[in-house]
């Protein structure tokens, strides 16, 4: 329970700084030239990002290390769900339409380039160091050691030289609404994917608790199950040779469509399906899942 009222109290306090960052965003629109709102902006984007941060729990024995080492670094949430952050910035021209359209680039967070380090801001450009790190950390993990392996027989030892896609425009992941993809796994060799609203850091924090549990607990959904709580789904696109951790979404075809998402409320109604599966060990989602769904989304 103590779990679970902590959670509470940090997704009021993500709500609070939500609604002071609307209002100031809206006086800056009014007022673009304003240096010390533009401040007050970055300042609450930042305070916002840092209260949503969380800390991977993986002192959980040997099943779970195991688990988080080959799954968190690509974003996945199960043997059915990966996740991507997805850039919306309209930097690409289409000679057909006469007009720009989404970049659409999608690929793990971890990937995403941030010129300071420090700072919390991301630019759509892939870096590969995270990705040369993990495979020296942890050197057992055979999918790791393979994608590695490729690129350097592709584009040499020096990671730095590799191809780096990307549009290098700013990735905002709280501001623009959906800015994730979820990729899924509907049966053998069948993927699917969807727009999604950002898996709430409160319910990705408590998953992550009983990760190995709620891994196996999703391989009992049925199709069924999971279309119950699917929005319309689009083909994305894995056309980088070497790394099939980069794709791209056809993000002005779901506009068109009327912007279909997955919803914190899908999050939380799919993370009590898992849930019920196992019960003795996933309680704690259940209960936080079920909290999560009567609640409105942090950014509207």
């Amino acid at each position: 329970m103590e779990a679970l009222s902590n959670a509470g109290l940090r997704i009021d306090k993500t709500a609070a700084i939500s609604e002071e960052y609307d209002v100031a965003f809206n006086k800056y629109m009014d007022d673009p030239t304003n240096v010390d709102l533009k401040n007050r902006v970055e300042e609450l984007e930042a305070t916002y990002a840092a209260t949503r941060d969380y800390q991977t729990l993986i002192e959980k024995g040997d099943q779970q290390v195991a688990y988080l080492k080959a799954l968190d670094f690509v974003d996945a949430l199960g043997p059915r769900l990966r996740l991507y952050n997805v850039c919306r910035a309209r930097t690409n021209y289409n000679m057909e339409k006469g007009c720009h359209c989404s970049c659409g680039m999608a690929f793990p967070a971890k990937m995403w380039k941030r010129p300071n380090k420090t700072a919390w801001k991301w630019i759509c450009q892939v870096d590969w160091e995270p990705l040369v790190i993990e495979k020296e950390k942890y050197p057992e993990d055979e999918m790791l050691e393979k994608w590695v392996n490729d690129l350097v027989n592709q584009y040499g030892d020096d990671w730095k030289k590799w191809p780096q896609p990307g549009c290098n425009s700013n990735f905002r992941p709280w501001r623009n609404g959906a800015s994730m993809v979820v990729e899924l796994k509907m049966g053998p060799n069948e993927w699917t994917s969807f727009m999604a609203e950002r898996l709430p850091e409160e319910l990705d924090d408590e998953i992550k608790k009983v990760h190995a549990n709620y891994f196996l607990a999703q391989k009992d959904l049925t199709a069924d199950e999971l279309l119950d709580v699917l929005p319309i789904q689009f083909p994305m696109a894995h056309n980088f040779q070497g790394f099939p951790g980069i794709a791209r979404y056809p993000v002005d075809a779901w506009e068109e469509a009327g912007a279909p998402m997955f919803t914190v409320k899908s999050w939380a109604k799919l993370a009590m399906k898992v849930a019920v599966k196992d019960m003795t060990n996933l309680a704690g989602v259940f209960e936080l899942a079920k909290k999560l769904e009567t609640l409105p989304n942090p950014l509207g």
